[in-house]
């Protein structure tokens, strides 16, 4: 598909706005609609927010009990892959809780220097698939003396993924008019601004992002 000026700023709009988002509804809402409630609004979706997930546990008093674990690697193709556990909530480790999947190129050398961790960012890409285009562009002194392991972050692919549009409603948000030149337009993009805010401000959302696992 090629795109182009007006395509790109609609893609713009999905990556600022779609990033957060829950459960499925109409894009183009009715301005009549009252604003959302916890008793109306349908807030755990696919993802474990805290109130959706399960009792404190007592063990977890700390992030550090999240420290001692380790990866249980498994061959994935050419790679190795595997997942850690990680506090929804770093400042309540003692709650719910999500997995992070990783994939790993081991070094090439038997005794490495140490690990480099990668992630392409977007926000919304995932680490794991990334690694597959990065590890054959590097050195072979990186190769031999770094493990490279990419990773998807919170609410992105194999990590709890956050199910945001469906394919029709992506591609709606897509063709839409970046630009508006009429009062009917204006108000639509606004319905779809309104729609999108809506989703990003549930609670399932609060903690997903690119910067930490």
């Amino acid at each position: 598909m090629t795109l182009g000026r007006r395509g790109l700023a609609g893609l713009a709009v999905v990556a600022v706005l779609a990033t957060g988002c829950g459960r499925a509804v109409d894009l183009v809402a009715d301005d009549s609609q009252p604003e959302p409630t916890a008793e109306t609004e349908q807030p755990c979706g696919e993802s474990a927010a805290p109130q959706c997930g399960p009792p404190p546990d007592a063990r977890r008093s700390s992030v550090a009990a999240f420290h001692a674990q380790t990866v249980e690697w498994s061959d994935c193709g050419e790679y190795e892959c595997g997942s850690v556990e990680v506090p929804l909530d770093y400042s309540d480790p003692s709650g719910a809780t999500v997995e992070i999947e990783l994939k790993r190129a081991p070094a090439q050398s038997d005794h490495p220097t140490g690990t480099l961790f990668i992630n392409p960012g977007g926000p919304g890409g995932s680490g794991r698939d990334y690694l597959e285009y990065f590890v054959p562009e590097q050195s072979d002194e990186v190769r031999d003396n770094y493990d490279i392991v990419g990773f998807d972050p919170r609410g992105v692919a194999g990590s709890d993924p956050l199910v945001c549009l469906d394919d029709a409603e992506l591609d709606q948000l897509v063709a839409y008019d970046p630009d508006p030149d009429t009062p009917a337009e204006v108000t639509k993009l606004k319905q779809l601004v309104r729609v999108a805010s809506r989703r990003a401000a549930s609670p399932p959302v609060r903690w997903p992002d690119t910067c930490r696992p």
